[in-house]
């Protein structure tokens, strides 16, 4: 599966696979120790990464939202490999926030979507004026390994 592109510098954090399983992991121990959804996550933030996953869903990417970084490396091949793959998922069962980290000059949010068949973490940062600095999705099939590889 072909991953959104993510600026260099977020790119280099938040892509470690290592680190998508823990937060996997963690997100699915909250969840069953009664942790509430979306905790301590504001809720603009919630609502942009919710549209992001549907606008890539679709294909719909609204351009003028991402910064240059993003915008020039985000190629419309990715695009639609991406939508390709999440359309197929169908609507997420739950939407839970895992964590927020600093990511140099932007922050790093990540999600964790549940589906019958599958789990996706999408990560996604904004920058200090609000511009998305890097987004990407890793999709966990249940009984699975990992699919896909970085870009």
């Amino acid at each position: 599966m072909q991953h959104a592109v993510l600026s260099s510098m977020v790119k280099a954090v938040v892509c470690l696979s290592f680190l998508l399983t823990i937060a996997v992991s963690f997100a699915i121990c909250a969840q069953a120790t009664g942790a509430s959804e979306n905790a301590s996550v504001k809720p603009a933030i919630i609502s942009k990464a919710k549209e992001w996953f549907f606008r890539f869903q679709h294909g719909n990417i609204d351009r003028s939202q991402l910064d240059d970084t993003t915008n020039k490396e985000l190629t419309e091949e990715m695009i639609r490999g991406e939508a390709d793959v999440l359309k197929s998922l169908g609507n997420p069962t739950a939407f839970i926030f895992i964590q927020s980290e600093p990511l140099g000059a932007a922050t790093g949010y990540d999600f964790l979507l549940q589906f019958p068949s599958a789990r996706v973490v999408e990560s996604i940062a904004f920058d200090g004026s609000g511009k998305i600095a890097g987004i990407d999705f890793h999709l966990f099939v249940k009984n699975a390994q990992q699919t896909g590889s970085e870009t």
